[in-house]
């Protein structure tokens, strides 16, 4: 639902990292295509982001190594005044 709502329906390359030897999903790869054909799905092989981003909690949506939009399930944490 995520990607359907606010991927671009323009060319766009999607990277994924390999997490402990664990390939993405196929089923996730059809449904990103079925929503627009021009999406192509690979595996991330740049270094430097698989180094920088592993082993982190929350997920990371990188756009041209600029802009890092953040998915995470601890906003509530973070503005908590009481910690």
């Amino acid at each position: 639902k995520f990607a359907e709502e606010c991927f671009p329906r323009k060319k766009l390359n999607i990277f994924y990292p390999i997490e402990n030897g664990m390939k993405f999903p196929k089923n996730l790869c059809s449904n990103l295509k079925n929503i627009y054909k021009e999406w192509l799905v690979v595996e991330n092989k740049d270094a430097e982001i698989n180094e920088k981003y592993d082993y982190l909690h929350d997920r990371y949506i990188i756009v041209d190594k600029k802009i890092q939009i953040i998915l995470t399930s601890g906003i509530d944490n973070l503005m908590n005044i009481k910690k």
